[in-house]
């Protein structure tokens, strides 16, 4: 990961886990992670290993160790240390949940370790490469992801780049040798309260370049303008959940 990358994710690691407080207050569709998490909990045994890539604060892996009756081994890697300290916190402990300082690009496990890989970066290929060597023989790859239309508002209004979308992630995961099983898309409209509520969110994501509330000032005001609702400062989202088995 890029030391810039780092120093953010480092930085905004708390205020990610407290972002429910400042987070939409009504939200219209789905967002796809009660379905990721129901997905993965459809395909648990006994005695099975997960990983997930790019754990974050381990909110995932925590939704799944207290939403399952299934014995497994769950383990999270980032490459942020503030991510991964607030993740030990949170499952401190839990004896089946580790979380541990690890590149995406050049992960510690043997090869057909874990019956379940997570991954959520959206990464390039390298990273697609090592989720692939790490998951057994018929194992399951839950990528959960951004679309290209996620932000869609903030990001034409301020200028982010897009990300990949759904023809790219395909291309990229059946080049490195996975079998496409599902493909689920998940559309949702936010509001927030208001824009400063707004503002803290878009603080806290990757976007290209990152948000800055000084340097975005006008378009903060901009935005407001054209976004408020009845229901608060309106965002869409577009996600992507891609199944693929090794």
């Amino acid at each position: 990961m890029d030391r810039n990358w780092e120093k953010f994710y480092n930085k905004t690691a708390i205020q990610r886990d407290m972002s429910k407080k400042f987070g939409p207050v009504k939200i219209i569709g789905k967002n796809g992670f009660k379905q990721l998490i129901r997905g993965v909990q459809k395909n648990l045994k006994n005695g099975m290993k997960i990983i997930d890539i790019g754990c974050g604060t381990g909110h995932i892996l925590m939704n799944i160790y207290r939403t399952t009756k299934k014995k497994v081994k769950m383990v999270g890697i980032d490459n942020s240390s503030g991510m991964i300290k607030v993740a030990k916190q949170k499952s401190k402990g839990i004896k089946d949940i580790s979380f541990l300082l690890m590149d995406a690009f050049k992960i510690k496990f043997k090869n057909n370790t874990f019956d379940i890989v997570i991954n959520r970066l959206g990464a390039p290929p390298k990273s697609y490469k090592e989720t692939y060597r790490i998951l057994k023989k018929n194992g399951l790859f839950f990528l959960f992801i951004t679309d290209k239309e996620d932000w869609k508002e903030v990001r034409n209004l301020f200028g982010f780049k897009d990300y990949f979308g759904l023809k790219e992630q395909l291309k990229m995961l059946k080049d490195v040798g996975f079998t496409i099983k599902k493909i689920h898309r998940f559309s949702s409209t936010e509001y927030y309260r208001n824009i400063e509520s707004l503002a803290k969110v878009l603080e806290i994501i990757p976007f290209k370049p990152l948000f800055n509330r000084k340097k975005h000032a006008k378009k903060l005001k901009e935005y407001k303008r054209k976004y408020k609702t009845y229901w608060g400062i309106k965002s869409s989202q577009k996600r992507l959940l891609i199944v693929s088995k090794k």
